[in-house]
């Protein structure tokens, strides 16, 4: 007989392979296009609303949540969705259209359905690695609950971040309320720069003082939201220091920063124009460029490799749709010669789609950073140690038995008094992105690595003695204990 458990999957797998088929159906009727023009319209149409509700999201009061249901998730599974049904190789068209984007709420709707679909697929990745189970159906609702009993460790690791975030906005206290003194001089310079372009759109000039201002801004930012050190300064991909990588993405934030504030300016000034209209912008590739290297005093091509690491374009698609959590960046490519600057990118997703192209563009690079990575992680461990208690070992040991390699360490720490051993072990975690299938086969992987680590040590220190142990870590004998 089948198990009841089984019966019920199958039961309701079925039920929801139907409705995301049905919704699918509809999503492709949806995004059916004539032309690439077309298709840039539809495109741009769907960026600019969900752009401007992640904006409500993020700025929105508590009554603009209540009045929008706003729901993250929802509409950030709804652009990855989306985004697989009208994203093409835009690069065809020599420019992208600038328009009045209209029917907002049905656009909404549209994509809120994309999210709904999303959320369907998430709920059966959830159901077939275990994460959820199927209790029952109320109604016109199917009923499913966590499968384990405790918090897992990424939620642990959320609350944490929140709380660091909120300990660095007390650290950065003084920082920003420098920021807060110069706002009212900066808005005032900003009302007089900006100004609609062919009536409906935004147009505006800025100075070193606005954009010095927002720079300021963003650094604090990226210190809050952004607030580990990936790679040290000098670690290079493709030839440029991480540093310049890094100044880059801060620059951009600003550039975020400072369009919602030019965007908002613009929209009280004049009631005709909405802010849909002028929250998302195109720019040109080569405009950007020249900024890129202006700025950071970098040559052009340089500017041109490091803007294209931070840019979605089609022969990219596919990597980051399988290795990122969601598809937001800071551009996207709209045509030849032309970009999307997509404001919840820059905000929010900024540095994970960075880290994935420069994985993706510099495996040789990523692999060597790594591995110096693992070194400055060592470091930062070994500072918790008081030198005056412990003999640290601070460099990697391979460990060999019979005359083969069994394993490596990479690193230790003895304990003065005792002269007890602790063995380190480091693993870098790369990014899973939405794929729970990806996620459950790296936590696999992991497990079977750290136990196949410990049981090799195990051995290993079976048919060790102190005086083979205490040669291969440069110490006495008297300093190891191996009971």
């Amino acid at each position: 007989m089948m198990n009841p458990s089984k019966n019920n999957q199958n039961k309701y797998n079925a039920y929801i392979d139907e409705i995301i088929a049905k919704k699918k159906i509809f999503i492709r009727e949806q995004c059916k296009a004539e032309s690439l023009v077309h298709k840039q319209f539809i495109f741009l149409d769907l960026l600019k609303v969900a752009n401007y509700y992640f904006y409500c999201i993020m700025f929105g009061s508590g009554t603009i949540h209540q009045e929008l249901k706003l729901d993250k998730l929802l509409y950030l599974h709804g652009v990855n969705i989306f985004f697989d049904h009208v994203f093409c190789d835009f690069t065809e068209a020599q420019y992208a259209p600038t328009f009045l984007t209209k029917n907002v709420g049905r656009i909404h709707s549209f994509i809120k359905i994309c999210g709904e679909t999303g959320e369907l697929e998430r709920v059966q990745d959830y159901c077939k690695y275990n994460l959820v189970e199927y209790i029952g159906q109320s109604g016109n609702c199917l009923q499913f609950r966590f499968a384990n009993k405790y918090m897992g460790l990424e939620n642990f690791e959320i609350l944490e971040g929140i709380a660091r975030t909120e300990r660095r906005l007390e650290i950065q206290r003084s920082e920003i309320d420098d920021i807060d003194s110069k706002k009212g001089n900066v808005i005032k310079q900003m009302e007089k720069y900006v100004y609609p372009w062919q009536k409906h759109f935004i147009g505006y000039d800025t100075n070193e003082i606005i954009d010095t201002y927002y720079f300021d801004i963003a650094k604090l930012y990226v210190e809050r939201m952004f607030y580990f050190d990936c790679f040290n300064d000098n670690a290079e991909f493709g030839g440029i220091p991480y540093k310049i990588y890094s100044q880059c993405a801060i620059l951009i934030i600003s550039f975020a920063f400072k369009h919602i504030e030019y965007s908002r300016l613009l929209t009280r000034k004049h009631s005709g124009i909405d802010f849909i209209n002028v929250l998302t912008i195109n720019r040109d590739i080569a405009e950007m460029v020249d900024i890129f290297s202006r700025v950071c005093a970098i040559s052009i091509n340089d500017a041109k490799q490091i803007f294209d690491c931070f840019t979605l374009t089609y022969e990219k698609y596919n990597y980051h749709r399988k290795n990122i959590d969601y598809l937001i960046m800071p551009y996207v490519t709209v045509s030849k010669t032309q970009v999307v600057f997509n404001i919840v990118g820059a905000l929010s997703g900024i540095y994970a789609f960075l880290l994935g192209e420069l994985s993706r563009k510099f495996p040789k690079d990523w692999s060597r950073n790594i591995s110096e990575r693992e070194s400055q992680f060592r470091k930062d461990i070994f500072k918790l140690f008081d030198d005056d208690l412990y003999i640290k070992i601070d460099r990697n040991l391979l460990i060999q038995s019979k005359g083969k390699t069994l394993t490596d360490i990479d690193g230790c720490i003895i304990e003065k008094e005792t002269n007890q051993i602790a063995f380190l072990q480091l693993k870098w975690q790369e990014q899973y992105g939405d794929n729970i299938g990806r996620r459950q086969s790296r936590m696999q992987n992991f497990l079977n690595e750290t136990n196949k680590w410990i049981d090799d040590m195990t051995e290993w220190l079976k048919e060790s003695d102190k005086m083979k142990l205490a040669s291969m870590l440069g110490l006495k004998e008297k300093q190891i204990d191996l009971d």
